[in-house]
C-alpha cells in the first residue's frame, strides 16, 4: 500500500492514503488542517512503499500444538469408541429377581444348595469373579485415560487456536497504528 507524503507548513511530513484523496487531514505535529489533493494529483506527491504486516510464514510452536492436539483428541475420541465399557455386573438385583421368578421352584433351591448356601458376606471371589474385577478395573483405567487425554487435548487446540488469533489480530492492531502514524514498523 503506497503512502504519499503531505508536506505541512511546519515542515513535517503528513502520510496519506489514496482513500484520503480529495478530503482533509490534520498534522500530527503541529494540528494544521491540510487539505489533501484529489487522487490524480496524489501521484505527484512523493511517496514511500508501506510494509504490509506479514503473516507469520512457516510453523510455529502453536501450529504444532494445534495439530497434535487435535490429532490426540480424534485419536483418543476414536479409542473411546473402540474400548467397550464394562458390561454390567451379574450382580444387577432386578435381572436375578427376573432370572428367580422365571425358574422353577425346584431349579431354583438346586442352586441355591450348590452355590448361593455356600457364599458369605466375607467369600473370597472365584477365579472367574477375579479376572471379571480386574477387567473391569483395567478397562474403566483406560477409558479415563483416554477421556483425560481427550479433554486435555481438546484445552491445548482451544489454547494455542486462541492465542495463535490474538497474536494475528495485535500484529495488525499495531502495524495499522504504525501506518496511522507514519512511522513504519
Amino acid at each position: 500500500m503506497k503512502t504519499y507524503l503531505l508536506t505541512c507548513v511546519c515542515g513535517a511530513e503528513v502520510p496519506v492514503g489514496a482513500a484520503q484523496a480529495g478530503g482533509h487531514t490534520a498534522c500530527p505535529a503541529c494540528g494544521h488542517h491540510l487539505e489533501v489533493p484529489k487522487l490524480r494529483d496524489l501521484g505527484k506527491l512523493p511517496f514511500r512503499e508501506q510494509a504490509s504486516v506479514p503473516l507469520r510464514a512457516g510453523w510455529n510452536p502453536r501450529h504444532l500444538l494445534i495439530l497434535l492436539g487435535s490429532l490426540v483428541a480424534i485419536g483418543c475420541g476414536l479409542l473411546l469408541i473402540i474400548v467397550p465399557a464394562p458390561a454390567p455386573r451379574p450382580d444387577d438385583t432386578m435381572m436375578i429377581k427376573r432370572a428367580v421368578y422365571g425358574t422353577e421352584i425346584h431349579d431354583a433351591y438346586d442352586v441355591w444348595k450348590k452355590s448361593i448356601s455356600l457364599s458369605s458376606v466375607g467369600r473370597a471371589l472365584t477365579p472367574n469373579e477375579q479376572r471379571v474385577e480386574r477387567m473391569e478395573r483395567f478397562q474403566n483405567g483406560v477409558r479415563f485415560a483416554l477421556k483425560s487425554a481427550t479433554v486435555l487435548a481438546i484445552a491445548a487446540v482451544l489454547g494455542s487456536g486462541l492465542t495463535l488469533l490474538l497474536g494475528r489480530k495485535n500484529a495488525a492492531k499495531g502495524a495499522n497504528l504504525a501506518s496511522a502514524s507514519g512511522h513504519p514498523r
